[in-house]
């Protein structure tokens, strides 16, 4: 199976937090064969190598505003909870974004960024990490913690109640103590992600109304997001699919023999990335309702869709080379928003001078505020871009979701 270049890492970025990797060893057969903690990728300002651990560092630095009267965008540098870095995973209506900092003593920490202000969400995602992290609009968190048998299991934050609820498992611990992990929680609090059973199999999640709910076949799987109406995306040992109204659709654009979902949104688009069949390179799709949309860059080797709201806006990564006058250079991430057929380089909407490289978008909410990081004084950062105020028509009323399996 060919590997997304997308989940290839870089090794000298990663041993530099050597307090982290040493529990990964621990647990990188959990993460090596799996494409969704990849979702957040380092780019390479160099070669790109494979790596056993999942790209889970890298970002931001200091509080910062860049207007631009042109564009009307707007960028803001989230900060740090007082460590090199941090960076964003995903950013709900309420403009509030999640993701992970390194502390002053070198340990890595889930935030909470609100009213500008970040909130050391530890014990809560301390520890082990997946790169998709989920926030619903009441500020509801998806990820996980460490029990009090030293197991580390899915479980739900809730910063109105400061409450951290452990969802369970599945009956199985991975290597290293690592029941599982949730990644995606909607606004009814119906939580997904995945868990191993005692066979040591992952399987994908449904957790309501208390209880957690096994959605595998036995064979490997994951859930990576779910919507209001109880739509479910991830993938797997047959590729990615859809859950919804009890049944289980594959997505396989164009027919491709390797896709991934990423994001899912309240009208059942869903967006990710898929080989193309001449096996030269991703693009990305959208899918709906056994539709696939190739929205890949045709010069790029790979585009990658992560998120997409309400209103059909998608955002994501596309590679580019470094040097448009050189075919042999190496190519990094840019940031794009997708909309009415049209890919929009995020860099081509910041103002001249800015200094900033956006290399990822990850997540875009109801309001066209962006989340992702890139580069800025050769640091990766994290940002939020607020897009000007846009509102197409046609988004679906909510409806309560349907109940696993009914």
């Amino acid at each position: 199976m060919r590997q997304p270049k997308i989940i290839k890492t870089i090794t000298n970025i990663l041993a530099t937090f050597s307090t982290i990797l040493a529990r990964l060893d621990s647990i990188s057969s959990i993460w090596a064969p799996v494409p969704v903690p990849a979702r957040i990728r380092p780019p390479s300002t160099a070669s790109r190598r494979t790596s056993r651990y999942p790209a889970f560092l890298t970002l931001l630095v200091s509080l910062s505003l860049v207007h631009s009267n042109a564009s009307a965008v707007t960028m803001t540098d989230i900060g740090t909870l007082g460590g090199e870095v941090s960076f964003a995973f995903a950013i709900n209506d309420a403009n509030q974004v999640v993701g992970v900092s390194l502390v002053p003593d070198g340990e890595t920490h889930m935030f909470l960024y609100r009213n500008g202000q970040m909130q050391d969400l530890s014990p809560f995602g301390q520890g082990i990490f997946s790169s998709n992290l989920g926030i619903n609009n009441g500020g509801q968190i998806a990820s996980g913690v460490f029990g009090n048998d030293g197991v580390y299991y899915p479980a739900i934050f809730d910063p109105q109640t400061q409450a951290i609820t452990i969802l369970g498992s599945l009956g199985g611990v991975a290597p290293g103590g690592f029941a599982g992990i949730a990644q995606s929680i909607n606004n009814y609090g119906q939580a997904v992600g995945y868990a191993f059973l005692s066979s040591g199999v992952r399987q994908a999640f449904l957790y309501e109304n208390g209880a957690i709910h096994n959605m595998g076949d036995g064979t490997d799987s994951y859930a990576i997001a779910i919507n209001d109406r109880g739509h479910v995306i991830g993938g797997g040992a047959q590729g990615a699919f859809i859950y919804a109204n009890g049944v289980t659709n594959f997505i396989r654009p164009f027919g491709s023999a390797q896709s991934y979902a990423y994001g899912i949104n309240r009208s059942g688009q869903v967006v990710g990335e898929y080989l193309t069949p001449d096996n030269t390179a991703f693009h990305a799709y959208i899918y709906k309702d056994g539709v696939s949309t190739d929205i890949g860059s045709s010069s790029s080797t790979e585009t990658v869709a992560y998120a997409i709201n309400d209103y059909g806006q998608a955002v994501g990564a596309t590679w580019v080379l470094s040097d448009e006058s050189c075919r042999q250079c190496s190519e990094r991430p840019h940031a794009f928003i997708y909309e009415n057929g049209v890919m929009t380089d995020l860099n081509d909407l910041l103002p001249a001078g800015s200094g900033w490289e956006l290399s990822w978008a990850l997540s875009i909410n109801n309001n066209g505020y962006i989340t992702g990081y890139g580069i800025i004084k050769g640091q990766y950062h994290a940002f939020i871009v607020q897009m000007a105020p846009h509102r197409p028509m046609g988004v679906p009323a909510i409806t309560k979701p349907r109940s696993l399996g009914k």
